[in-house]
Protein backbone atom coordinates (compact mmCIF):
# COMPACT_ATOMS: atom_id res chain seq x y z
CA UNK A 1 0.00 0.00 0.00
CA UNK A 2 2.64 2.41 0.98
CA UNK A 3 4.71 1.34 -2.03
CA UNK A 4 1.23 2.01 -4.09
CA UNK A 5 1.44 5.60 -2.63
CA UNK A 6 4.87 6.76 -3.19
CA UNK A 7 4.74 5.15 -7.38
CA UNK A 8 1.14 6.97 -7.86
CA UNK A 9 -0.30 10.90 -6.57
CA UNK A 10 -3.41 8.88 -4.85
CA UNK A 11 -5.32 9.72 -1.78
CA UNK A 12 -5.81 7.66 0.60
CA UNK A 13 -10.48 7.36 -0.34
CA UNK A 14 -8.99 6.61 -3.64
CA UNK A 15 -6.50 3.97 -2.78
CA UNK A 16 -8.77 2.01 -0.16
CA UNK A 17 -11.70 2.25 -2.70
CA UNK A 18 -9.36 0.99 -5.86
CA UNK A 19 -11.02 -1.94 -7.61
CA UNK A 20 -9.06 -4.69 -9.58
CA UNK A 21 -12.16 -4.23 -12.76
CA UNK A 22 -10.76 0.37 -12.43
CA UNK A 23 -7.02 -1.59 -13.50
CA UNK A 24 -6.53 -2.37 -17.10
CA UNK A 25 -2.57 -4.36 -16.76
CA UNK A 26 -2.71 -4.66 -20.62
CA UNK A 27 -3.06 -1.50 -21.48
CA UNK A 28 -1.22 0.30 -18.21
CA UNK A 29 -4.27 2.00 -17.08
CA UNK A 30 -5.79 2.36 -13.90
CA UNK A 31 -8.86 4.68 -14.05
CA UNK A 32 -10.04 6.02 -10.91
CA UNK A 33 -14.02 6.78 -10.70
CA UNK A 34 -14.42 8.03 -7.23
CA UNK A 35 -12.04 11.07 -6.60
CA UNK A 36 -11.89 13.58 -4.66
CA UNK A 37 -12.80 16.44 -7.71
CA UNK A 38 -15.71 14.91 -8.21
CA UNK A 39 -14.31 14.25 -11.42
CA UNK A 40 -12.86 10.64 -13.10
CA UNK A 41 -9.43 10.19 -13.86
CA UNK A 42 -6.77 7.61 -15.64
CA UNK A 43 -3.52 6.82 -14.37
CA UNK A 44 -0.51 5.36 -16.46
CA UNK A 45 0.79 2.52 -14.71
CA UNK A 46 4.92 2.44 -14.26
CA UNK A 47 7.16 -0.31 -13.67
CA UNK A 48 7.16 -0.81 -10.43
CA UNK A 49 3.66 0.13 -10.14
CA UNK A 50 2.56 -3.29 -12.81
CA UNK A 51 5.16 -5.04 -10.96
CA UNK A 52 3.61 -4.33 -6.97
CA UNK A 53 0.28 -4.83 -8.45
CA UNK A 54 1.38 -8.16 -10.42
CA UNK A 55 2.56 -9.25 -7.05
CA UNK A 56 -0.45 -8.61 -5.55
CA UNK A 57 -2.21 -11.77 -7.90
CA UNK A 58 -4.24 -9.46 -10.06
CA UNK A 59 -8.04 -10.81 -10.30
CA UNK A 60 -11.30 -9.49 -12.27
CA UNK A 61 -12.75 -7.75 -9.40
CA UNK A 62 -12.83 -6.94 -6.02
CA UNK A 63 -10.68 -4.01 -3.42
CA UNK A 64 -6.96 -4.23 -4.65
CA UNK A 65 -6.15 -3.08 -1.02
CA UNK A 66 -8.61 -4.89 1.38
CA UNK A 67 -8.09 -2.52 4.52
CA UNK A 68 -9.96 -0.64 6.83
CA UNK A 69 -8.95 2.76 7.56
CA UNK A 70 -7.84 1.61 10.95
CA UNK A 71 -5.18 -1.11 9.82
CA UNK A 72 -4.14 1.43 7.10
CA UNK A 73 -3.26 3.69 10.42
CA UNK A 74 -1.53 0.51 11.79
CA UNK A 75 0.68 -0.23 8.88
CA UNK A 76 1.57 3.54 8.39
CA UNK A 77 2.82 3.98 11.92
CA UNK A 78 4.59 0.62 11.89
CA UNK A 79 6.34 1.63 8.39
CA UNK A 80 7.21 5.00 10.14
CA UNK A 81 8.22 3.40 13.05
CA UNK A 82 10.31 1.33 11.19
CA UNK A 83 12.08 4.24 9.15
CA UNK A 84 12.83 6.34 12.00
CA UNK A 85 10.39 8.97 10.65
CA UNK A 86 8.14 11.15 12.60
CA UNK A 87 5.48 13.34 11.71
CA UNK A 88 5.43 11.76 8.10
CA UNK A 89 1.25 11.63 6.55
CA UNK A 90 0.19 9.63 3.88
CA UNK A 91 -0.19 12.42 2.06
CA UNK A 92 3.13 13.72 2.32
CA UNK A 93 3.59 11.02 -0.03
CA UNK A 94 1.47 13.36 -2.78
CA UNK A 95 3.86 15.94 -2.15
CA UNK A 96 6.61 13.86 -2.33
CA UNK A 97 5.18 12.68 -5.61
CA UNK A 98 4.83 15.82 -7.23
CA UNK A 99 8.16 17.29 -6.17
CA UNK A 100 9.89 14.28 -8.01
CA UNK A 101 7.99 14.30 -10.78
CA UNK A 102 8.22 18.36 -11.75
CA UNK A 103 12.03 18.08 -10.71
CA UNK A 104 12.29 15.32 -13.75
CA UNK A 105 10.45 16.07 -16.29
CA UNK A 106 9.60 19.85 -15.91
CA UNK A 107 6.19 19.06 -17.34
CA UNK A 108 3.74 21.00 -15.23
CA UNK A 109 0.33 20.12 -17.32
CA UNK A 110 1.19 16.54 -17.43
CA UNK A 111 1.68 16.76 -13.30
CA UNK A 112 -1.73 18.31 -12.98
CA UNK A 113 -3.57 16.07 -15.06
CA UNK A 114 -1.82 13.47 -12.95
CA UNK A 115 -3.23 14.92 -9.80
CA UNK A 116 -6.19 15.56 -10.93
CA UNK A 117 -6.31 19.63 -10.24
CA UNK A 118 -8.06 21.71 -11.90
CA UNK A 119 -6.00 24.56 -11.63
CA UNK A 120 -2.10 25.12 -12.19
CA UNK A 121 -2.30 27.12 -9.50
CA UNK A 122 -2.98 24.00 -6.78
CA UNK A 123 -0.33 21.88 -8.50
CA UNK A 124 2.31 23.92 -7.84
CA UNK A 125 1.37 24.17 -3.74
CA UNK A 126 2.29 20.31 -4.77
CA UNK A 127 5.59 20.68 -6.28
CA UNK A 128 8.75 21.77 -4.16
CA UNK A 129 11.67 22.27 -5.69
CA UNK A 130 14.98 21.21 -3.54
CA UNK A 131 17.38 23.74 -2.97
CA UNK A 132 20.20 21.45 -5.06
CA UNK A 133 17.84 21.47 -8.12
CA UNK A 134 17.29 24.92 -7.88
CA UNK A 135 21.31 25.78 -8.13
CA UNK A 136 21.85 22.84 -10.83
CA UNK A 137 19.22 24.32 -12.98
CA UNK A 138 20.72 28.23 -12.51
CA UNK A 139 23.89 26.10 -13.75
CA UNK A 140 22.50 25.14 -16.03
CA UNK A 141 21.12 27.80 -17.63
CA UNK A 142 24.26 30.03 -17.21
CA UNK A 143 25.88 27.42 -18.90
CA UNK A 144 23.83 28.18 -21.84
CA UNK A 145 23.89 31.88 -21.80
CA UNK A 146 27.04 33.18 -24.44
CA UNK A 147 29.14 35.56 -22.81
CA UNK A 148 30.35 36.73 -26.57
CA UNK A 149 27.97 36.89 -29.25
CA UNK A 150 28.51 33.65 -31.65
CA UNK A 151 31.05 33.54 -34.54
CA UNK A 152 33.06 36.74 -33.25
CA UNK A 153 34.95 38.08 -30.46
CA UNK A 154 32.57 40.91 -29.49
CA UNK A 155 30.73 40.95 -26.28
CA UNK A 156 27.13 40.09 -26.84
CA UNK A 157 25.21 43.43 -26.78
CA UNK A 158 22.88 43.79 -24.13
CA UNK A 159 23.76 40.59 -21.69
CA UNK A 160 26.26 40.64 -19.28
CA UNK A 161 27.61 43.85 -19.83
CA UNK A 162 26.00 47.74 -20.14
CA UNK A 163 27.29 49.80 -23.13
CA UNK A 164 27.93 53.62 -22.23
CA UNK A 165 28.54 56.54 -24.29
CA UNK A 166 31.59 57.15 -22.34
CA UNK A 167 33.29 56.39 -19.44
CA UNK A 168 31.27 57.67 -16.56
CA UNK A 169 28.17 58.25 -18.79
CA UNK A 170 24.50 56.66 -18.00
CA UNK A 171 23.54 54.39 -20.52
CA UNK A 172 21.31 55.21 -23.66
CA UNK A 173 18.13 53.92 -23.27
CA UNK A 174 18.29 51.54 -26.44
CA UNK A 175 21.70 50.10 -25.01
CA UNK A 176 19.59 48.99 -22.21
CA UNK A 177 16.77 46.55 -24.01
CA UNK A 178 16.34 43.23 -23.52
CA UNK A 179 18.22 41.50 -26.63
CA UNK A 180 17.57 37.68 -27.81
CA UNK A 181 20.45 36.02 -28.47
CA UNK A 182 20.69 32.61 -29.80
CA UNK A 183 20.83 29.59 -27.83
CA UNK A 184 24.29 27.58 -28.39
Amino acid sequence: KIEYDAETDTFRGEILGLDWKNINLENGTIYLLITKSGRSRELPIGSKLRALLESLGPKTEGLVFDLSITMLRRYWDRALADAGLRDFHVHDLRHTFASHFIMRTNDLPALQKLLGHSTPAMTLRYAHLSKGHLASEMAAFESAVPTRAPGCGQAAPGVLQRVYNAPGSRPRTADLQDRHLPVM
